[in-house]
């Protein structure tokens, strides 16, 4: 205690005391909190009739940076879906981990995953991660809501994708052409479809929601046409890293330069056309074929609650629809007799106009669709949401893992496995 004394001021002495009172205060509310969470858990599992789920080994729990450094390793080989395949296999189709601090659970069940996004969706939600990781972009925006603003988000959006209001295929044919032309046209030549297929869903869905496309595939070489489809895609990359990693995400990514300069390029080239929006909503002016953002206008006037649902919209859209595309394509190349089958029954819609109750009709195309979307599984991280209750899942009956089902029917159905990375 002398010691202390010749060394600190009594001044610092009570700053010292007063930082040990708040950190014995922190951490009582972590143990309070556990033990109440544990409870709950327990309570739960009793009236559910559930076991705890199997856990993944880790030294390092429940610190978690082990884990994660397999899963970047795994991610930078192009085997991470491969490797959580594996971790499923083995331990079983319902399992928990921590990593980066956080307990998480994967689970693979169809009856669970039904059970999440459908028949029990309001006992679960995205989670913090996920509104932390996507807030400084979209703020409140559906794609990182829950609750009553999910609510009230879905609310606000669901009219403006009703059928009548996205049947402009003259728009997607558009499009589509100027898809065609932006291809090589040399004979043998290898063609990278990924950046081709980006640039054409960026396009249309920026033609769609702004009645303004970027028109990136008119001129791939050009920075202005192109900067914000690539800002675009660098923002959803960064926020899903974000999402998934956590605190530790957010540590790294939001002080970066070019993360902040991609938000507020975003943020900028929304509010013009927000501004554009709402000028002519005062006007009394609308656009003769029908515009996403006029619409959605008509239902709210607030600035920031129209960027944040068109940047939901945008990002939520952008990604999805072109690995779908490219899933797609990936099995045409390889199943010709798949490709001829889907050949044949566009060709009997040649000279006629593209409705929505032609495609509609089209039922091998849907069915093709349907495949790529389930089959191809388009990564891990999209399929995992943060639960309220983490020990509630692993009913005591055994069922089959989707995920598991998907690739070994994949290949079953293909007559090859999976690539990696792919």
């Amino acid at each position: 205690m002398f010691l202390l004394v010749g060394m600190y001021s009594l001044k610092d002495l009570d700053r010292i005391q007063g930082s040990c009172i708040i950190l014995t205060i922190w951490l009582l509310t972590k143990v309070f909190t556990f033990a109440l969470r544990s409870y709950q858990h327990r309570r739960l599992a009793l009236e559910w009739e559930c076991r705890p789920s199997r856990k993944y080994y880790q030294l390092d729990a429940p610190i978690g940076l082990g884990l994660l450094a397999r899963i970047i390793q795994d991610f930078l080989s192009l085997r991470f879906l491969e490797a959580w395949q594996q971790r499923l296999t083995g331990l079983g189709h319902t399992f928990s981990f921590w990593l980066c601090g956080a307990r998480t659970l994967i689970t693979a069940e169809p009856e669970n995953v039904q059970a999440i996004l459908s028949t029990s969706l309001d006992d679960f939600e995205i989670g913090a991660n996920r509104r932390a990781g996507f807030g400084a972009l979209i703020g409140n925006g559906i794609f990182a809501a829950d609750g009553a603003q999910w609510s009230a988000s879905r609310a606000l959006l669901r009219p403006n994708f009703a059928k009548s209001r996205v049947d402009d295929t003259e728009m997607f044919e558009n499009h589509f052409q100027k898809f065609l032309q932006a291809l090589p046209d040399e004979d043998g030549v290898a063609v990278n479809l990924h950046e081709f297929l980006e640039c054409l869903i960026m396009d249309t869905i920026t033609d769609f929601l702004f009645g303004s496309s970027t028109d990136s595939l008119l001129d791939r070489h050009d920075t202005a046409k192109t900067e914000f489809a690539d800002t675009a895609h660098f923002a959803l990359t960064i926020g899903f890293l974000n999402a998934n990693l956590g605190f530790l995400g957010r540590m790294m990514t939001y002080p970066h330069p070019t993360y902040r300069r991609s938000m507020r390029l975003l943020h900028r080239t929304i509010d013009h056309y927000v501004k554009r929006a709402l000028d002519q909503q005062q006007d009394d002016k609308i656009s003769s074929k029908y515009v996403f953002i006029e619409h959605l206008a008509q239902r709210t006037t607030d600035p920031k609650v129209l960027r944040n649902e068109l940047l939901s919209a945008l990002l939520g859209g952008t990604g999805t629809t072109s690995k779908l595309l490219i899933n797609l394509l990936y099995i045409l190349a390889r199943r010709p007799d798949v490709w001829e089958k889907l050949r044949a029954e566009a060709l009997a819609y040649a000279g006629q106009p593209i409705t929505q109750d032609a495609l509609k009709k089209a039922t091998y195309a849907r069915w093709c669709l349907n495949e790529c979307e389930s089959v191809r599984d388009r990564g891990a991280a999209t399929s995992i949401r943060l639960v309220r209750y983490f020990d509630m899942l692993n009913n005591s009956s055994e069922t089959t893992s989707s995920r598991a089902y998907q690739l070994t029917r994949y290949q079953e159905r293909y007559g090859l496995a999976p690539r990696r990375g792919s």
